[in-house]
């Protein structure tokens, strides 16, 4: 067996590409191997594909999360006092296991507009009454002065709906005219008094709940949101890519037979590839999600308009993607030659060329 001659010639990416009609002539003592930049409808092809299912693994992580969290001890605590409260308040109904607030609860029920009406206010007595047995020190009275207030303030077509009797009592206006009398009030006046007003009161003069729902929403919005969406992308950022060694392929990136090089031009060595996940996984897709996308926008930015076409972490490690349709990434110099040992034996010289 002849010997094999370690000739290997890269041509750095940074460098201006050759056009492809540009080659070595024959005969040089090289194996030539080209690769070409993906085409960049393909790369955001494929970071849709991955967004896609990004998604759809997120939502069941979401759903996986989210029934260990309910089932701590912490958490079950802060949810049954959370519920008492909503039903001493009353300003919720219980229906199917879960607290709707009455409004929501009562416009989709079959109930005349009359009862409706004494609904509300009946819930409405009961809140005051339960502020002024359960709420902070003061907060009885400051409620029923702002919901008497709110009464006598409410008009319609010019008419009060609530007037004072020679008694300085709140009763209803009984020279108010209109149509669907008992609608008017339970649409101009209880119902906004209740999204608007007293729901934000049961927050804010009752300590322990407003502390337990504060504890269950940040659970919601720093754990469990979070964690699914990490899982999610590194589930799809970093699982294929450790699968797939040659060409540390993403599932977006295999549907449209795109690779990763690294800027030696071999394949990405496993440690480059795990940052390279992590960091897209992290800098990109969770930090997207509480910016309003903006790390994302910044990438595709980068991808389209900076003249190597990386994106952020492609910048950050020095990594390209190539375009593997009819191409192959190797994993070393001796891999190369191992694969052209029966065709010519000879060295080899990298050349990358830009997609047109």
């Amino acid at each position: 067996m002849s010997e094999i001659k370690r000739t290997l010639v890269p041509t750095p990416v940074s460098e201006a590409p050759l056009p492809e009609t540009e080659k070595k002539p024959e005969g040089d003592g090289k194996v030539h191997i080209h690769y070409q930049k993906a085409k960049t409808y393909k790369r955001i092809f494929a970071r849709l594909v991955d967004l896609l299912l990004m998604v759809l693994f997120g939502m069941l992580f979401y759903l996986g999360i989210r029934a260990i969290v309910m089932n701590t001890s912490s958490y079950k605590e802060a949810s049954d006092r959370t519920n008492e409260t909503m039903k001493d308040s009353g300003l919720y109904v219980e229906s199917d296991g879960v607290y709707r607030d009455i409004v929501t609860y009562y416009k989709n029920q079959d109930l005349s507009a009359s009862g409706r009406m004494k609904t509300y206010e009946s819930s409405l007595d009961t809140f005051i009454q339960f502020i002024y047995s359960d709420g902070i020190e003061g907060a009885g009275d400051e409620v029923k002065a702002n919901y008497d207030s709110y009464r006598l303030d409410a008009t319609y077509n010019d008419q009060h709906f609530f007037v004072k009797n020679d008694q300085g009592e709140i009763i209803k206006n009984s020279s108010f005219k209109g149509d669907g009398i008992y609608s008017l009030y339970s649409s101009n006046v209880y119902e906004p008094y209740i999204d608007t007003q007293a729901r934000g009161f049961l927050l804010s003069k009752i300590p322990q709940y407003y502390s337990d729902t504060k504890m269950m929403s940040n659970v919601v919005i720093f754990l469990e949101v979070p964690l699914a969406v990490l899982f999610a992308a590194l589930l799809v950022l970093m699982v294929p890519p450790l699968c797939f060694k040659r060409n540390r392929q993403t599932i977006g990136m295999l549907v449209y037979h795109i690779g990763l090089i690294n800027n030696d031009l071999l394949a990405v060595k496993t440690g480059k590839c795990l940052i390279w996940s992590f960091l897209r996984s992290v800098l990109v897709i969770l930090l997207s999600f509480y910016t309003l996308g903006i790390p994302l926008i910044i990438d595709i930015t980068m991808l389209v308009a900076t003249k190597t076409k990386q994106d952020f972490t492609e910048y950050m490690l020095q990594v390209y993607e190539v375009d593997v349709t009819n191409s192959k990434i190797y994993y070393s110099h001796a891999d190369i030659e191992n694969d052209y040992l029966l065709v010519d034996q000879k060295g080899v010289d990298f050349k990358n060329i830009e997609s047109k």
